[in-house]
C-alpha cells in the first residue's frame, strides 16, 4: 500500500497524492513548501496512523495524527482500525512534554459527521474530510486545567452542549457523538476530555473554531490574527511557517519517536 486508503469521497486533501513513507508529503505541502520536499511531512508511521507536521502551525511542534485509512473523523474509525492508537498518542504527548515542560499540551479535532443525510464539517475547513487530531504545545506556566475553561467558552459561544469523556489515551468518541459532527478537546493538565456535539444543522460552527479560540485565549490576538485562518497564514507568512516546520521536523526526526 503506497497511498492512503480512500472510500467514496470525491476528494481528500490527505488521501490524494500522499505516499506513506517517512518523508512523504501531501500534494498541498509540496506546492506550498517546495524547499522542504526532500525532508517531507511524514515523521512516523504507526500501524493504523501517521504522524505529520501541520501545514500552517500555530506553534513549533504543531503536529497532526491522521488515520491511514479514510474515515471522516476519529469517532467513525472502527475498533479494528484503532489498534496502535494508545501507543502512538502516548509517545507523541510524552515527546511534547519533554520538549515543552512549561506548556500545556492540547489535542483537538473538528469531527466531520452527518445530520440526517447531510455531511457537516463541524468547524473544520474546506475539503478536509479525513480523521486528524491536532497536537500542539500552548505556553502555560501554571498547573491549572485551561482545557475545561476553553471548552466551556466554546460551548457558550456556539450553544453546543458540553459533554465529558475519559481523558487520552482513551478516545471512545463514538458512544457520545453517534454519527453527529462534533468538536473534541483535551489538555494535558486535565483529567477529562471534552466533546461538543452538533445535532442541528441550524447551528453555525465557524471554520477552524478551536484554532481561533486557542490563538485568542493564549496569544496576543492582534499579533496572531494572521494565524487564525491557515490558508491566509500560508500565503501571508509562508517564510515563517516554513522555518517553524523545518525546526519541528528536525527536532522530531532526531527524537525518533
Amino acid at each position: 500500500m503506497n497511498g492512503l486508503q480512500r472510500r467514496s469521497y470525491s476528494f481528500c486533501s490527505f488521501c490524494d497524492n500522499f505516499e506513506i513513507k517517512i518523508g512523504g508529503s501531501t500534494e498541498d505541502f509540496l506546492k506550498i513548501y517546495p524547499r522542504l520536499s526532500k525532508i517531507g511531512q511524514v515523521i512516523k508511521i504507526y500501524r493504523n496512523f501517521i504522524l505529520i507536521t501541520d501545514i500552517a502551525p500555530i506553534t513549533q511542534d504543531h503536529l497532526l495524527l491522521i488515520s491511514k485509512n479514510h474515515f471522516p473523523s476519529f469517532a467513525s474509525i472502527p475498533k479494528g482500525q484503532r489498534l496502535g492508537f494508545k501507543q502512538s498518542i502516548e509517545e507523541i504527548i510524552q515527546g511534547m512534554k519533554e520538549f515543552h515542560p512549561n506548556s500545556e499540551i492540547f489535542v483537538f479535532e473538528h469531527g466531520v459527521g452527518k445530520i440526517g443525510e447531510k455531511i457537516i464539517r463541524c468547524g473544520t475547513c474546506g475539503r478536509t474530510e479525513h480523521a486528524h487530531l491536532h497536537i500542539l504545545p500552548i505556553p502555560n506556566r501554571s498547573s491549572t486545567n485551561t482545557g475545561i475553561k476553553l471548552a466551556k467558552e466554546i460551548s457558550r459561544s456556539l450553544g453546543l452542549k458540553l459533554r465529558i469523556i475519559p481523558p487520552l489515551p482513551k478516545l471512545n468518541l463514538e458512544f457520545v457523538v453517534k454519527k453527529y459532527p462534533y468538536l473534541y478537546l483535551w489538555s494535558s493538565n486535565g483529567e477529562q476530555g471534552y466533546v461538543l456535539v452538533q445535532t442541528s444543522s441550524r447551528v453555525f460552527v465557524p471554520s477552524q473554531v478551536i484554532r481561533k479560540f486557542l490563538l485568542i485565549k493564549f496569544f496576543n490576538p492582534k499579533e496572531m490574527r494572521y494565524k487564525q485562518d491557515w490558508r491566509n497564514y500560508i500565503f501571508s507568512h509562508k517564510g515563517e511557517g516554513e522555518q517553524m516546520i523545518l525546526k519541528t521536523l528536525n527536532r522530531w526526526f532526531s527524537k525518533k519517536v
